[in-house]
């Protein structure tokens, strides 16, 4: 039987509509694609170096804010060992951020962990994943959620 792989990146959830993204980022997606991969590669190595996990999907949320500071928040739904997610949040915070300016942007990086298990940390019922701390209000200043669709022309 092959191993199961350490972390399988699923989906990326972008927060914040095309439009303000390109405010924020520019009309280049490859640098936000790169510190993505680099976050990827970093979860990674965490995981390469975790045992006795079971298999489990998550998110890492990531704020990046203007004058170059970044936030990670990790969310899942499956009971881990306590130290999986601050090690994960540890790593993506330790990569230079991307410079952005006018606000905030926030995006997730949904993945399995050791072949995915557990609850799914996104459903049609709750689309994007809201770490606990947003709930309690901190989440990120100015941070606008997913483009709307309207109900009606």
């Amino acid at each position: 039987m092959p191993p199961r792989p350490d972390f399988r990146q699923l989906s990326i959830v972008l927060y914040q509509p095309n439009a303000v993204l390109r405010g924020r980022l520019g009309n280049d997606a490859a640098p936000l694609a790169a510190y993505i991969r680099q976050i990827d590669r970093s979860a990674a190595a965490v995981l390469r170096h975790t045992s006795n996990v079971p298999g489990f999907q998550a998110a890492l949320v990531i704020a990046l804010k203007p004058g170059g500071t970044s936030r990670a928040w990790f969310v899942t739904k499956t009971n881990l060992p306590t130290d999986v997610g601050p090690k994960l949040i540890d790593a993506a915070q330790a990569l230079p951020p991307l410079t952005v300016q006018g606000g905030p942007v926030a995006f997730a990086i949904i993945f399995n962990g050791f072949g995915g298990g557990g609850p799914p940390v996104v459903d049609s019922a709750h689309p994007i994943p809201i770490p606990p701390e947003w709930r309690k209000g901190t989440a990120p200043s100015t941070l606008q959620g997913p483009a709307q669709v309207p109900l009606s022309q």
